[in-house]
């Protein structure tokens, strides 16, 4: 079997997310390199290795270029999955010799091209093939058929399976529960709090508030609001009456057959664009 490594980076758990994803949909079981710590999660990974960027140095484009090449060197792999980012998060996989010998596939999701091109000094690697795995605006299209273009790559659409999770199972939600799912920072947390309890004044309900979040119990939350933090969330979506979220690719794409109890609040990102994620699956408002 060819030895693969799976390159992903990004705040929250989105990519982790993704990374089971493509690897249960593809049934693959790659090296991953990431800068999320996943072994506090106790949630298996299909991942022959793990190796986790010291936090200290995410922003160092330098640092971040250098621990890349010894990973290379050490795994040797024939393959080297990008998520994301074609050039790295940072535009640290730009004009790497070493990836010349390497097959290159980019998994394509929602990407705010001019700003991300700010971050790159150099040349994007040679890319083999490209996974496209949502639709994007017409602008990203064209920047993805160039890149195509100048690769003499192919673009596959995909669509991800989630793998089924068991981590939900003995948790049992009250009747018209509206769960709030967020996996970033209190402050986003609290602005999905104040979302779905406006919402829920507007609708003229008064629905059980269940919040599952991946940090401590927020201060905000008062005691008799039950909140969980697992990972992954697994069947809790199916379970709740409503489900409150950001526009993340993942819980959009897990929300899909959902979307009639799907209520989401797109938050900044700097090179996700969470409102043309809502243009493209026509939940915009």
């Amino acid at each position: 079997m060819d030895r693969i490594l799976y390159y992903c980076f990004g705040g929250g758990l989105g990519h982790i997310t993704r990374f089971r994803a493509f690897c249960h949909t593809l049934k693959i079981k790659p090296h991953l390199l990431t800068n999320t710590d996943v072994f506090p999660m106790k949630v298996e990974l299909s991942a022959e290795s793990i190796s986790v960027l010291p936090v200290e140095y995410g922003s160092d484009k330098a640092f971040l270029r250098k621990w890349f090449l010894g990973k290379l060197k050490e795994i040797r792999p024939e393959k080297v999955i990008v998520d994301a980012f074609p050039g790295g998060i940072l535009g640290e996989l730009c004009d790497l010799l070493e990836l010349d010998n390497v097959e290159i596939e980019y998994i394509a999701r929602i990407l705010r091209v001019d700003s991300y091109e700010k971050r790159l000094c150099g040349q994007i690697p040679r890319i083999s093939k490209i996974w496209q795995v949502e639709n994007f605006d017409k602008k990203q299209t064209f920047w993805l058929k160039e890149l195509a273009l100048q690769n003499k790559s192919g673009i596959e659409r995909l669509e991800l399976e989630y793998p089924v999770s068991t981590a939900d199972f003995n948790i049992l939600l009250p009747e018209n529960t509206w769960l709030i799912v967020h996996s970033g920072s209190e402050e986003e947390l609290f602005q999905l709090w104040e979302f779905a309890n406006e919402t829920a004044l507007l609708e003229q309900d008064c629905p059980n508030f269940v919040v599952v979040g991946q940090s401590e119990r927020p201060a905000f939350l008062k005691a008799e609001i039950p909140y969980y933090s697992i990972y992954p969330i697994g069947s809790l979506l199916e379970k709740a009456e409503r489900v409150v979220s950001a526009a993340g690719f993942n819980i959009i794409q897990q929300m899909k057959d959902m979307r009639h109890k799907h209520l989401v609040l797109p938050l900044e990102r700097a090179l996700d664009n969470q409102y043309q994620r809502l243009i493209q699956v026509g939940l915009a408002h």
